[in-house]
C-alpha cells in the first residue's frame, strides 16, 4: 500500500479542564468516610481518602497486660494539615455547627453501632489566580501536584469492652493521653492545583490520508474506565487513561467524557492542515570519483510519508537556486550533478521534501563544494588554494597527493581556516592533488560516506578528468575485457569492489585481497562499472560482457 503524503499535523489546542458534576462512588458511602473533590468544593482535588472504624490495641494502665480495645466514632474532624502551600484558603462542606472543637469542623456519623451509615465529606483549597498559576508548575515534581497530610480525629461513639468510665463517649480521641492511646490517624492527599481529571496532548502524529490525522489524548488524574464521545458521536468506553484518535479530518474536533466517578473532561482542537517533513538535510556534498561530476548526498528519513526528494543548485546570475532534479524515496539517497563541472568552480546546493500529496517543504541549509587550483613555483614547488567547505563543521583539511596515477597518500592536514598548502618537494613524475574534508558523523545512505572531496588538479594547476586519472593508474587490471561473463581482477593489496549496472545499481559488492575472480555470466551482456576502493580511494574501471 502506498504511504499517505504526510508528517506533521499542525494541531493548536485550546486546553480547557471542564469538570461536571463529579458524584462519590456510591461504594464509598456503605462502608466508609472519607473525602471527595467535587465541582460544589473547586476544581482543586485530591485522591480519595477514607477511614473505617478503627480497632485499637493498647495499655489501659501501666504494667497491665495490653487488652484489645475497638472503638467506634460518630464524628470525624479535621485536626490538623501539613503541607498545603502558603496563600490558599481551605473550605469545608462540614455540617453547620462547623466550629465544633475543631478549626475545620466535623462530618457526623450518623446512626448506631455497629451499623453506621458515614458520609462522605469534601476538603477544597482556593486562592488568587495568580497564586494559583504560580502553584501550577511546583510540588515534588514541578508538576503543581502537592501532597498534603491531613490528620484526621474520631469522636468516640463506643468502645467494646465498655470503658466509657474510662474513655467517656463524646470525648475526642485526639485528647486522650498516650496512655490510652490517644492521637489521630494522618492521610496523604494530593493536591493537585490544575484542577482534578485534567486532559492534555500526549502526542500527535500525521494521518492516514491528506485530509486526515490523529491524536492520542492523556486524561490524568481520572478513575478508570472512561466514556467519551467524539464529536457527539456514539460513548465509547476504554479501559484505558489514553484515548487514540484517527481519523481526523481538517477542522475542529471535541472530545469529551466521565470518568468512572462521574467526573467530566472535555477537550477542543483544531487540526489545522497537514504539511510535508520539515527537518530533511544534506549530510555532504562531493566531487564523485565515478564520474567526476558533483554529488549530493543525504539520509533520509523513512516513515514520514515522502515521495521525493528536490535537488536545488545556485546559479551564477540572480544567486538564487533553481530546482534541477529529483530523486524517488525508494531510490539511494544520493544524486550526480550531471550538469556540474567541478574543475571550473565550486558549487552550492540544497533539497527539499515533497509528501504524497504533492506538497513541498522548505528548502534546506546549503552545502558548498571545495573546489583546488593549483600552480608550480619556481623550485618546483606545487601551490595549492582552496576555498571553504560549507556545510558542516570539520576539524581541518586533509591533502591528498597521487604519483603517476597511483593510490592517492594523505600527506597533510591543515587547520579549517586555512586555505592554501605548498607542496615542496613533490616525488618525480606527474601528481594529482584533492581536498578533502571529514564528516564527523559520516553519511549513510546506502554504505558509510565520511569524506568530502574536491577537484583533482595536477601539479602544474591543470584541470584532470577522470579518464586521464585513470589511464595513469598502475596498480589495477581487469582481463579478460571483453569477456562472456569471467573476469580476473589483478590489484596489490586488500580493496572493496562493487560491480554496478548503467543506472548505477549495485549488483555485487565484497571484499578481496590481490587477484580475484568475478562471475559476471548470469547477466545479460553489455556495459557495467567495477568500482575499487582503497583507503578511501576509488578507481573505476568499465566491464564490457558480451
Amino acid at each position: 500500500m502506498k504511504q499517505i503524503a504526510s508528517t506533521i499535523l499542525l494541531l493548536s489546542l485550546s486546553l480547557h479542564i471542564a469538570l461536571a458534576q463529579c458524584n462519590p462512588d456510591p461504594t464509598y458511602l456503605n462502608d466508609t468516610l472519607g473525602f471527595y473533590g467535587n465541582t460544589q468544593c473547586s476544581a482543586s482535588t485530591f485522591t480519595f481518602s477514607s477511614v473505617t472504624d478503627t480497632l485499637v490495641e493498647i495499655e489501659l494502665v501501666p504494667g497491665n497486660p495490653p487488652s484489645t480495645l475497638t472503638c467506634f466514632f460518630d464524628a470525624f474532624r479535621i485536626e490538623s494539615l501539613q503541607g498545603v502551600p502558603a496563600g490558599l484558603a481551605i473550605n469545608t462542606d462540614v455540617m453547620a455547627s462547623a466550629d465544633i472543637d475543631g478549626p475545620y469542623g466535623y462530618w457526623y456519623n450518623g446512626g448506631n453501632v455497629p451499623n453506621q451509615s458515614p458520609i462522605v465529606g469534601c476538603l477544597s483549597f482556593s486562592g488568587d489566580a495568580n497564586l494559583i498559576a504560580s502553584l501550577s508548575t511546583g510540588g515534588p515534581n514541578n508538576d503543581g501536584i502537592y501532597p498534603i497530610l491531613v490528620n484526621l480525629d474520631g469522636r468516640i461513639e463506643g468502645t467494646q469492652p465498655d470503658l466509657s468510665a474510662v474513655i467517656q463517649n463524646g470525648s475526642w480521641w485526639s485528647a486522650l493521653p498516650a496512655s490510652l492511646g490517644g492521637g489521630y490517624w494522618t492521610y496523604e492527599l494530593l493536591l493537585n492545583v490544575n484542577g482534578g481529571s485534567s486532559i492534555t496532548t500526549s502526542s500527535l502524529t500525521s494521518g492516514a490520508s491528506c485530509v486526515s490525522g490523529s491524536a492520542d489524548i492523556t486524561v490524568s488524574g481520572a478513575s478508570l474506565p472512561l466514556t467519551y464521545t467524539l464529536d457527539n458521536s456514539n460513548p465509547i468506553t476504554t479501559q484505558t487513561n489514553v484515548i487514540s484518535l484517527a481519523g481526523l479530518s481538517v477542522g475542529a474536533h471535541n472530545v469529551s467524557g466521565f470518568d468512572n466517578n462521574g467526573c467530566g473532561f472535555s477537550e477542543d482542537f483544531q487540526i489545522d492542515g497537514i504539511v510535508p517533513y520539515q527537518q530533511e538535510a544534506i549530510c555532504l556534498v562531493t566531487v564523485d570519483s565515478t564520474t567526476g561530476e558533483n554529488l549530493v548526498v543525504w539520509e533520509k528519513t523513512l516513515g514520514v510519508y515522502t515521495e521525493r526528494f528536490n535537488i536545488y543548485k545556485q546559479n551564477n546570475v540572480t544567486s538564487g537556486y533553481d530546482s534541477i532534479g529529483f530523486v524517488s524515496v525508494d531510490s539511494l539517497s544520493a544524486f550526480v550533478d550531471v550538469g556540474s563541472n567541478p574543475q571550473q568552480g565550486s558549487d552550492r546546493y540544497r533539497i527539499s521534501v515533497v509528501d504524497e500529496c504533492g506538497v513541498e517543504s522548505t528548502i534546506s541549509a546549503s552545502h558548498r563544494t571545495i573546489h583546488v587550483s593549483a600552480n608550480q613555483g619556481i623550485n618546483g614547488e606545487v601551490n595549492l588554494s582552496w576555498n571553504a567547505y560549507e556545510g558542516f563543521s570539520f576539524a581541518n583539511f586533509e591533502i591528498y597527493r597521487s604519483n603517476n596515477g597511483n593510490p592517492y597518500l594523505l600527506i597533510n592536514n591543515v587547520a579549517n581556516n586555512n586555505f592554501s598548502y605548498t607542496d615542496l618537494t613533490p616525488p618525480a613524475g606527474v601528481n594529482y592533488y584533492k581536498i578533502g574534508v571529514v564528516n564527523p558523523s559520516g553519511c549513510n545512505p546506502t554504505r558509510s560516506v565520511m569524506r568530502s572531496f574536491s577537484n583533482i588538479i595536477n601539479d602544474d594547476g591543470s584541470p584532470v578528468s577522470i579518464g586521464e586519472e585513470l589511464r595513469h593508474a598502475e596498480n589495477l587490471t581487469v582481463y579478460p575485457n571483453p569477456s562472456n561473463g569471467m573476469f580476473t581482477v589483478n590489484a596489490k593489496g586488500a580493496y572493496a569492489l562493487d560491480v554496478l549496472d548503467v543506472s548505477r545499481r549495485t549488483l555485487y559488492n565484497g571484499n578481496a585481497n590481490g587477484n580475484t575472480a568475478i562471475d559476471l555470466s548470469h547477466l545479460q551482456a553489455g556495459i557495467y562499472m567495477l568500482s575499487i576502493t582503497q583507503n578511501e580511494n576509488r578507481t573505476v574501471k568499465r566491464l564490457l560482457k558480451r
